[in-house]
């Protein structure tokens, strides 16, 4: 009986013991995921964009309230699961579509302001994201049209679906950082003292690699007087069509311009054979750089494409072919990519249909329909040269 009770009173402990164990198993356990649940909610940019927007689209409620965070910096850190320093990253993929505009002199530009207007409405009409995912919208601005973005913003993305981030860019500071790389360019694809194109900023894309961080490896820029008809994240998986070692893509012209006037006359004089300026599908027409795709990764990772940046060469292209332009990067890519077309893909005409006829009138009614036709679907319009875009 003794035994017994004893045995009794030792499985008691043991019982309570375990109790006690397993208490303190599920205490911790909680105490952990606590940690890192609370520990994992960081208070960024991104965090705090993606509560905005929760908070936005959650049954339509306090639209008129909604705040649009901006931000006028790009940070060198690399985005959490993004592609970071231009390293292989395998599985990793950076959930951040990035696309650029020029926003310049916009305060000045009724016009420009309404195209901007019809722009942003029309790519969120259509912007369709995983949850997951963020479109970083950059532009490039002075503080007057940033002020007049800032205020035209909190209408334009009031509707988005999606989450988004906005990052404005001081255009003194960019093109402090450009005119080095650029300058050797700009007497050859410049206007002229004080025209449009004749600053150092518009020949951005040209040397996006060296002034974007090292983290940033994709991105697409825009121009304003476009009109979306489709998703603009679309746009983006036509970065999964570049060959290998490919960085740069845009539709082709689809004018009889870059062929015959300013810019290849005087070397299709002299070579009538020659493709270069020829129209579509089988001639060199150049591009247009309305709608541009850049590769920031292949563009560093390229020796060729950054030998090419270099003024002896630049110059020795722009001798080769006779070529005096006056569309900044346009008309730089147009003429490296006679040379080495091995650089570009060309990208449907859909994604960047031209409107303008200008040509058509003055000079190419013979030959206007040979590059301005366009067949296929249509996902973006292009109203350049001031051509209206075709209403819904």
């Amino acid at each position: 009986m003794g035994i017994l009770k004893v045995v009794v009173c030792t499985m008691g402990r043991i019982s309570t013991f375990r109790s006690y164990q397993f208490i303190l198993l599920v205490a911790a356990t909680l105490a952990v995921a606590a940690f890192y649940y609370f520990g994992s909610e960081r208070q960024n940019f991104s965090s705090t964009t993606k509560r905005i927007k929760q908070s936005q689209s959650s049954y339509n409620t306090n639209r008129n309230d909604a705040d649009l965070t901006l931000d006028t910096r790009l940070t060198d850190q690399p985005h959490e699961h993004g592609e970071q320093g231009g390293e292989d990253t395998g599985a990793l993929v950076d959930p951040h579509f990035h696309v650029l505009m020029m926003f310049t002199k916009i305060d000045k530009n009724r016009s420009l302001q309404e195209k901007f207007r019809v722009a942003m409405l029309s790519m969120v009409k259509h912007g369709d994201f995983l949850e997951e995912e963020v479109l970083v919208l950059h532009f490039v601005s002075d503080p007057a049209s940033q002020e007049l973005g800032q205020r035209m913003l909190q209408e334009v993305l009031l509707d988005a679906t999606f989450q988004y981030e906005v990052v404005f860019h001081d255009v003194v500071d960019l093109t402090h950082k450009l005119f080095p790389i650029v300058e050797a360019m700009q007497k050859y694809f410049s206007a002229g003292s004080g025209a449009y194109y004749s600053d150092a900023i518009f020949f951005l894309s040209v040397a996006m690699h060296h002034i974007m961080p090292q983290n940033l490896t994709r991105i697409v820029q825009v121009d304003l007087d476009l009109k979306y008809r489709t998703n603009i994240r679309d746009l983006f998986q036509q970065f999964d069509h570049f060959p290998r070692g490919q960085s740069w893509a845009s539709p082709e012209r689809c004018s009889p311009s870059t062929a015959h006037i300013h810019t290849f006359w005087q070397y299709r004089k002299e070579n009538p054979s020659t493709r270069v300026g020829e129209p579509p599908p089988d001639g060199l027409p150049g591009f247009n750089s309305g709608v541009i795709l850049l590769d920031l990764r292949a563009m560093r990772a390229s020796a060729l494409y950054n030998r090419l940046l270099e003024p002896g060469n630049v110059a020795k292209l722009a001798d080769q072919y006779r070529f005096r332009g006056h569309l900044g990067d346009q008309d730089f890519f147009s003429m490296i990519g006679m040379q080495h077309p091995e650089l570009f893909y060309v990208l449907a005409c859909g994604w960047n249909r031209q409107l303008c006829t200008w040509w058509r009138e003055h000079g190419y009614r013979e030959v206007f329909q040979l590059y301005y036709r366009c067949d296929g679907p249509i996902y973006i319009y292009h109203g350049n040269c001031n051509t209206a875009v075709p209403d819904d």
